[in-house]
């Protein structure tokens, strides 16, 4: 069910028909938002490829802007595409070389 709240898709019945590739196409921001967990996603595993601490990071209470002690899923969750942009910058900032 995150799955589709993330991607805005209205049911785990059509995501299914997305991946069997039966559904109509992803809308542009469907299509965006799909982009930016894919983004997330490699910048939690890009190197290590560690799934199990993607998975804590994104879980786990954080303390500070912009979470204010909220998990980074519940803030993408909450805030919808304006929090998955901000979260997709601030790992790709995170990640370069300083």
């Amino acid at each position: 069910m995150q799955q589709c709240r993330l991607l805005k898709i209205p049911s785990p019945q059509v995501l299914a028909r997305y991946r069997l590739g039966q559904a109509p196409r992803l809308s542009a921001t469907q299509q965006e938002r799909a982009a930016l967990i894919a983004n997330v996603q490699y910048s939690l595993t890009a190197g290590s490829g560690l799934k199990d601490k993607a998975w804590a990071w994104l879980h786990a209470p954080r303390a500070g802007l912009p979470f204010d002690g909220d998990s980074p899923l519940y803030f993408m969750l909450e805030n919808g595409l304006p929090a998955l942009r901000e979260v997709a910058r601030m790992l790709v900032r995170e990640s370069e070389p300083r």
